[in-house]
């Protein structure tokens, strides 16, 4: 599991990375903490080659929300892809199953 707080006013910040081994389910999980959250869009970026190389996924949240995936990678992490427009963090969780 990978957690982090993510400044969604921010574009581009990323969170920590979730090294894969086996897994191939992945779940991001977006959360509201401070400010507003209508407008922000996270998404999960993924790595084929340890991190040197980064790729967005086809999903995004907008707001605070979830989802799962089924992805071969071998990293990934959360990216703010659409700012806020105001003050606003999240709380991102990635699990691995």
């Amino acid at each position: 599991m990978a957690t982090a707080t993510l400044n969604t006013n921010s574009l581009g910040v990323t969170g920590a990375e979730l090294t894969i081994t086996t897994e191939s389910l992945i779940t991001l999980f977006v959360a509201a903490k401070t400010g507003s959250h209508n407008n922000h869009r996270v998404m999960l970026q993924v790595s084929p080659d340890a991190g040197t190389t980064w790729l967005n996924s086809p999903h995004s949240i907008l707001g605070a929300g979830c989802y799962v995936v089924s992805l071969a990678c071998t990293k990934v992490r959360a990216k703010v892809v659409e700012i806020e427009g105001a003050t606003s963090t999240v709380d991102v969780w990635i699990l691995a199953k």
